[in-house]
């Protein structure tokens, strides 16, 4: 089941590049983390955040979509 985060980051629309910055920040993770649990490079991040290029396809977003939900889950504490 979805926590109220995750929910939030379905919402994220693609091209939302200062969201998902604000997000990474917001759970203490940086976009370098981001692009290597993608897997990209951190010059495509740059390029799609400036506008040289089309920008990501909707399967490219979502991927990055899920790699901030999988950063805003907590770790499972081990059972005593």
């Amino acid at each position: 089941m979805l926590n109220m985060e995750q929910k939030h980051l379905i919402a994220l629309q693609v091209g939302d590049y200062v969201g998902v910055e604000a997000c990474l920040t917001s759970y203490g993770r940086t976009v370098d983390e981001m692009c290597v649990a993608t897997p990209m490079a951190r010059s495509t991040w740059q390029r799609w955040k400036s506008g040289k290029t089309g920008g990501p396809t909707l399967r490219q977003w979502n991927r990055l979509k899920d790699v901030l939900a999988e950063f805003t889950v907590k770790p499972q504490e081990d059972a005593a």
